[in-house]
């Protein structure tokens, strides 16, 4: 975990905000409306109603054993409450290998992944169990 992961934890926070204002218009503007009769939602032209159904809610699973004497990691878990975005954070301080185990069936699969640590038996290992 370091410099990126509030860059990340920032636009999950902005992709939220969007998301909520974007149901909002969804909700408002299917009030009254049968489930055929689908209104077109302005700046939405192309909305899928289901997508709208269930709140939003990503987070960033940042795994780190913080063995490594620089260590970002904890001044990134504090800009992150300073700004306020700390809830979309999951840490996990562990090795990457068998942390898959942890996560919870909630937040699976996984939207994306990224290893930015290690060298190619890094890399095949992680590739291998995520």
């Amino acid at each position: 975990m370091g410099y990126t992961s509030c860059f990340i934890l920032k636009t999950l926070a902005d992709n939220v905000a969007d998301f909520d204002r974007e149901r909002a218009a969804v909700v408002e503007a299917v009030k009254g409306n049968p489930v055929g009769n689908r209104p077109e939602v302005e700046g939405l032209p192309f909305v899928e109603f289901d997508h709208y159904r269930t709140p939003y809610r990503p987070a960033l699973h940042a795994i780190d054993a913080l063995v490594h004497p620089h260590s970002g990691a904890a001044k990134v878990m504090e800009a992150a409450r300073g700004l306020g975005i700390d809830e979309y954070l999951r840490f996990h301080q562990a090795d990457f290998r068998g942390c898959s185990q942890r996560l919870e069936d909630e937040d699976l699969p996984l939207d994306f992944i990224w290893l930015d640590a290690g060298g190619y038996a890094s890399y095949t290992a992680f590739a291998a169990e995520y």
